[in-house]
């Protein structure tokens, strides 16, 4: 096909070499009259002759350009391509040279290829073709979804404004944890982008008060917060804000004069609205909570606007902050405890191997993802990765102790793995023992802890399990087994409970509140201590004070990094060692 290719534009090259010399003005306005008409065949045989290199004619160039054009019609992209790089080339001045630029953005464009787009763009002179050449570029580049895409072309048109844009959309676009806020904020910039539209946070002078008012809004759902006694369905709410309030009492005692404000959105959106209306909320130094998706909406823009911190003391969905700058979640979001997780268990396992089970929840496909994702990133590998549901975790069992006779293994594996293969006298583990170093399982269900634990203990060999803290809140969990598996858990409400400092808690929160105090007391407390002390420290914009290498330590849990991160990455890792749980990765 090549040689038919080469020896059909040589036979036509030697026609045009023959008749060059007899070239008339007619010949060209017949062949323009061909295009025009939709003839593109007959145009680009009457034109052909004029594209000659030994053409000498004063219609040369423009032959050659609807010629390049009956081609493209034809579908003959490359042809037209070549034909109208060979304008631009060769001709640089001609008159119409502009135009022969903006066809082959066009050509460039519908092959995909936006870095040679790009060259061709940057050489228009006129005002309104380049315009309508940005366009062009502009509609094709918006449809790049991918931020290594457009990173790439970014690294080399770095002035172009239209790739700088999609750059800073496609970062924009992402999880507020997962992008990258100083480069966002240096292409807004540089391209003068809408601040607002990117929520770009505005350095905001941060101002130290004698007395800082913080509005909690929270869904209470009853009337008098005093009533301690009545019966409320929602108790955890309750037990946070009275851990704040003996928070906001103790910080008294050291100098730091917090006003606390309640709000009870009532789960309600127009109750939100209306407390987002009174007069007062525009002058909070702080906003705790809301909790629930249509109140969270509707304060974070209220946060935005008025640049006011709120954080929300409980949730780990990364949602919850959308791309307020403004906007901070106490706990790990479900990303950030699996990669911390991976990047902790990476430095320590001897085997690379890894299994991972998730359940069928988008919180799970999120932190099965970044996990994988962190272990590969680290020289690990993932051999294998199932969902498994709660009413299925035998799932689990039987992918890590399904076993094979002897006459099965020697039809389907060599007889030297028999060895490595041996569980029982006439049986094997169709997945060997040791080959796996750790199972990872991002379900806080006890039935699927239960059954991971049961077949890790089946297996009797050196497989490490990591998973969630929060089994050990379920009695369906042996404890025992967690201990003698070298578990690792991920649980961002652990604390010392036997520490001075948890037992003075104690007993100050039952003198108060004729109760004892549960784990959302002990959190509110925690959250609201820290909080009050970085405002007397930094003022009311104490997020200015975080950076890469930013602890701040906690009074009853280990502490908080919100180190270019608006959710707290540090995330505890405990494991039990002669049934006691220790932290792995104390920062104090």
């Amino acid at each position: 096909m090549q040689l038919k290719h080469l020896l059909t534009i040589s036979f036509a090259l030697l026609l045009s070499l023959q008749s060059f010399g007899q070239l008339s003005q007619e010949d060209y306005l017949e062949g323009k009259e061909f295009f025009k008409l939709g003839k593109y065949n007959l145009a680009t045989q009457k034109l052909m002759p004029f594209t000659a290199p030994a053409a000498k004619t004063p219609f040369k160039w423009y032959a050659s350009y609807y010629y390049a054009l009956s081609a493209y019609e034809q579908g003959k992209l490359r042809q037209a391509k070549d034909m109208m790089l060979q304008i631009t080339v060769n001709n640089p001045d001609w008159k119409q040279i502009d135009e022969a630029y903006l066809w082959l953005v066009k050509f460039y464009l519908e092959t995909d290829d936006f870095s040679s787009a790009l060259k061709q763009y940057q050489s228009i002179k006129d005002q309104k073709t380049s315009d309508l050449a940005g366009k062009l570029i502009k509609n094709d580049i918006s449809e790049i979804q991918s931020l290594d895409s457009i990173q790439a072309l970014y690294e080399l048109h770095q002035e172009n404004r239209i790739v700088g844009e999609r750059y800073a959309r496609l970062i924009f676009a992402q999880p507020l944890q997962q992008q990258d806020r100083k480069l966002l904020e240096e292409l807004v910039i540089k391209f003068e982008l809408d601040r607002s539209g990117f929520r770009i946070r505005e350095e905001v002078k941060s101002i130290r008060k004698n007395k800082y008012q913080v509005a909690v809004i929270l869904p209470f759902l009853f009337e008098d917060l005093s009533n301690n006694r009545k019966r409320i369905t929602n108790r955890f709410i309750l037990d946070l804000y009275q851990g704040i309030q003996l928070a906001v009492d103790h910080l008294k005692s050291e100098g730091v004069n917090i006003e606390l404000l309640a709000y009870d959105t009532r789960k309600d959106s127009l109750t939100t609205k209306r407390i987002l209306e009174r007069d007062e909320m525009k002058f909070m130094d702080l906003i705790i909570g809301p909790l629930y998706p249509g109140p969270v909406n509707m304060v974070s823009r209220f946060s935005f606007q008025n640049k006011i911190v709120m954080v929300n003391p409980i949730s780990q969905n990364p949602e919850v902050i959308q791309n307020n700058p403004y906007a901070f979640l106490m706990m790990p979001s479900y990303a950030t405890m699996s990669k911390r997780a991976a990047e902790y268990v990476s430095q320590i396992v001897h085997n690379p191997n890894a299994f991972i089970f998730l359940g069928k929840t988008d919180r799970d496909s999120i932190m099965a993802y970044t996990y994988g994702k962190t272990l590969i990133n680290n020289g690990l590998s993932v051999n294998h990765m199932d969902t498994v549901s709660d009413n299925n975790p035998r799932k689990i069992l039987d992918v890590l102790t399904s076993t094979q006779t002897i006459e099965e293994l020697e039809n389907n594996e060599s007889s030297s793995r028999r060895s490595n293969l041996r569980r029982g006298e006439d049986e094997f583990l169709v997945v060997a023992p040791d080959s796996i170093g750790h199972v990872f399982i991002t379900s806080d269900e006890a039935s699927i802890a239960s059954m991971t634990i049961t077949a890790l203990e089946t297996r009797m060999d050196s497989t490490i399990l990591v998973g969630r803290g929060d089994w050990l809140e379920d009695k369906e969990v042996s404890l025992q087994a967690l201990e003698r598996l070298k578990a690792i858990l991920m649980w961002p409400m652990y604390y010392d409970h036997g520490s001075e400092k948890v037992r003075n808690f104690r007993e100050r929160y039952a003198e108060k509140y004729n109760t004892l105090p549960e784990k959302y007391s002990f959190l509110g407390y925690d959250e609201m201590m820290v909080l009050g002390r970085m405002l007397q420290k930094h003022g009311n914009h104490f997020e200015n004070s975080f950076g890469p290498q930013h602890f701040i330590k906690g009074v009853i849990f280990e502490g908080y990094s919100f180190a270019e991160s608006n959710d707290n990455q540090f995330v505890p890792l405990i494991q039990f060692s002669d049934a006691e749980l220790i932290l792995l990765n104390p920062q104090y």
